[in-house]
Order: C-alpha cells, then sequence, then structure tokens
C-alpha cells in the first residue's frame, strides 16, 4: 500500500489513477467536473445525491430513504412497497388501480363510477351497515340499512320493507293494488 499527498493536481488529457479495481482514492472536498462524470460501477453516497438539472436514469432507482422532487418524477412503471405522499395533485392518464381508496375530504368524479357485481357503495364508514349495492344481480339496486334490504329497485318495480309515508298526494297512473287500505 503507497500513500501520496497531492496538494495541487492539473492535467490535461487522460489521466489514470490506480492500476487495480479494488484500490480505492479518497478526496476531501469537493470534485468539480466541466464534462460527464461516469461510472461503471454503482454511485454510492453517504449523503443525499442532488441534481441542478434532470436526471435521466438507465435502470431501477432503489431507496431506502424518502426520494423528494421539485418538479415531477416521470416513469413507465412505478413501484412502491411504502406509502407515497404528495402536497400537490397526482394525476393519470390512465388507469389507477389500488386495492383501496381513501379520501377525507370531497371525491369528484367527471365519469362513470363503476361498482363491480357485489360490490357495496357504503354511506356510513369503512364496515358501514348502511350501502347501496347492485343485490348480486343485473338491473337490480339495493338500499340497506343496519344490514338490512329495505328497498330494492328492479325493472318491473320498487319494493320497500316498512311503511311509506307522504305528506302530499299520492297518485298512479294505473291500477292501485294493496291487501289492506285504510282510509
Amino acid at each position: 500500500s503507497t500513500s501520496v499527498l497531492v496538494n495541487n493536481y492539473t492535467s490535461s488529457g487522460d489521466s489514470l489513477f490506480g492500476n487495480d479495481a479494488n484500490d480505492t482514492h479518497k478526496f476531501t472536498g469537493h470534485v468539480t467536473a466541466s464534462g460527464n462524470i461516469s461510472a461503471s460501477g454503482g454511485v454510492i453516497t453517504g449523503y443525499d445525491l442532488v441534481t441542478q438539472r434532470d436526471a435521466t436514469i438507465g435502470r431501477s432507482v432503489n431507496a431506502s430513504a424518502n426520494v423528494t422532487a421539485v418538479n415531477y418524477i416521470s416513469a413507465s412503471e412505478f413501484r412502491s412497497s411504502g406509502h407515497i405522499t404528495s402536497s400537490g395533485n397526482i394525476s393519470a392518464s390512465g388507469t389507477i388501480t389500488a386495492e383501496h381508496l381513501y379520501s377525507s375530504d370531497d371525491i369528484v368524479a367527471g365519469d362513470d363510477i363503476i361498482v363491480s357485481d357485489g360490490g357495496k357503495f357504503t354511506l356510513d364508514g369503512i364496515g358501514g351497515d348502511t350501502y347501496i349495492t347492485n343485490g348480486g344481480s343485473n338491473n337490480t339496486i339495493d338500499i340497506a340499512a343496519n344490514n338490512t334490504v329495505i328497498q330494492r329497485t328492479t325493472p318491473t318495480g320498487v319494493e320497500v320493507t316498512g311503511n311509506i309515508t307522504a305528506s302530499g298526494n299520492i297518485s298512479s297512473s294505473t291500477t292501485l293494488a294493496a291487501r289492506n287500505l285504510d282510509i
């Protein structure tokens, strides 16, 4: 092992440090380059990696801590095993697929909201017992309270469990059928 202390080194043309892949070269202070800095192996920092311009990475970015961007991060595929936090908008021109979607404020949809067969649109919180569902079949809408269907709407009519009360007139353009009618 040889140690050489150099206070000032200026070179034009190519320079070679070391003669073996196991050699280590330590610099105290800043290393500045007016051209590219390249590495045939990984770039390892003991602190943040900061760029003043765009960073183009041809392979994966692996981080054990936060990845922060002032403008945007663009990727053909983005995976995270932890939380993704944004203080601004998150937008997508394609489909967002998620196991669970939570909002502490309003959700606004500019197009359809589709609930798959048997799915519920819950109205009173996670695990709630008040919900709207398609009843597991086409052309059926069930409204449930306390986990009991209180209204079922089908193409042939509306079934209601419980009393129906009206403060005004009830009218019909067809025959009224009832088991009992108290007037």
